[in-house]
């Protein structure tokens, strides 16, 4: 019996060194529970976190989106008004082209008629000049018909 006293002893100590050693693995599992909560509670805070980070986000994202829908629409209706702007610049430019050439050829008009009229009044004093110089010809021409007329009267008297 006294084996069977030690055995049980022996056995008595293992049981109590398996206790113990299931009291310490139970200790640590319910160590390891409260860890596991505490990060489990931690994890659902950041999750709860960043699903409203998402959601304004998303949020962000739909203002966004929906503010470049309508700058692209406004640069498209300034593009458009641009376009258009360039086509009346050009349809001005053309006809001030042609205004400035109408222009110039007013200009030139002006100046060929300023010329024609500067040498129509030379022509008029240079006609006048002729007029006078005709005028003293002819006077000459009478004078010299009138002496030749006395001349040969006064002759044809001498003669007779």
């Amino acid at each position: 019996m006294c084996e069977d006293a030690i055995q049980n002893d022996q056995n008595d100590v293992e049981s109590v060194d398996e206790r113990v050693a299931l009291a310490n693995l139970i200790a640590n599992l319910k160590l390891d529970v409260d860890e596991n909560k505490k990060i489990q509670k931690q994890l659902k805070k950041v999750n709860t976190t960043l699903a409203q980070e998402l959601k304004e986000c998303k949020t962000i994202l739909a203002k966004t989106s929906k503010s470049l829908g309508e700058s692209i629409s406004v640069r498209d209706s300034f593009l458009v008004a641009l376009q258009t702007k360039q086509a009346e610049f050009e349809k001005y430019k053309a006809f001030n082209d042609r205004t400035v050439d109408y222009d110039k050829l007013k200009r030139n008009l002006n100046e060929t008629l300023g010329q024609l009229a500067l040498k129509y009044i030379e022509i008029k004093e240079g006609l006048k000049t002729k007029a006078y110089e005709i005028s003293v010809v002819k006077h000459k021409h009478d004078e010299l018909m009138k002496q030749s007329l006395l001349t040969k009267s006064h002759y044809e008297g001498l003669v007779k």
